[in-house]
C-alpha cells in the first residue's frame, strides 16, 4: 500500500483492483493520444480509517511537438458531497417508508405547497 500526501491528508492507496485497472488504461489511453483528458472518482481511506471521496481531473502537458509529455492531475476532495448524497437518500428512503406505511393518508409538500410525496 503506497502513501501520499493530499492537502493536509496522507491518503492510502487502498482502491480496488478494478479502479487501479480502469486507471491505468485511461493513463495508457493518454500517454498514446487517444484521449485528452479524463475525469474519475475514487475512494481512499486516510491514516486514521475514515473514508475520502476524491474527483480527479487527469491531463496531459505536451512537449514541443504536441506529443504528451506530462501528467498533471487536479485533486478535489468531495467528501462532504458524497456524504450530503448519501443522507439525502437515506432521508428520501425513510419518508417513502413511512408514507407507504402509515396508517392514514399523507401528503407532503414544499414551502411552495407543491405536493412532493
Amino acid at each position: 500500500m503506497r502513501t501520499v500526501a493530499f492537502g493536509a491528508v496522507r491518503l492510502l492507496f487502498s482502491s480496488s483492483r478494478l479502479s487501479r485497472g480502469r486507471r491505468k488504461r485511461r493513463i495508457t489511453a493518454l500517454l498514446e493520444g487517444r484521449e485528452s483528458q479524463f475525469e474519475i472518482g475514487n475512494r481512499y481511506t486516510d491514516k486514521s480509517g475514515d473514508i475520502v471521496w476524491v474527483r480527479e481531473f487527469v491531463s496531459t502537458v505536451p512537449d514541443a511537438d504536441g506529443r504528451p509529455a506530462r501528467i498533471i492531475a487536479l485533486v478535489t476532495d468531495i467528501t462532504s458531497r458524497v456524504r450530503a448524497r448519501q443522507q439525502l437518500r437515506a432521508a428520501k428512503a425513510q419518508s417513502r417508508l413511512m408514507i407507504d406505511h402509515a396508517p392514514a393518508a399523507v401528503a407532503i409538500f414544499d414551502r411552495n405547497m407543491r405536493n412532493v410525496a
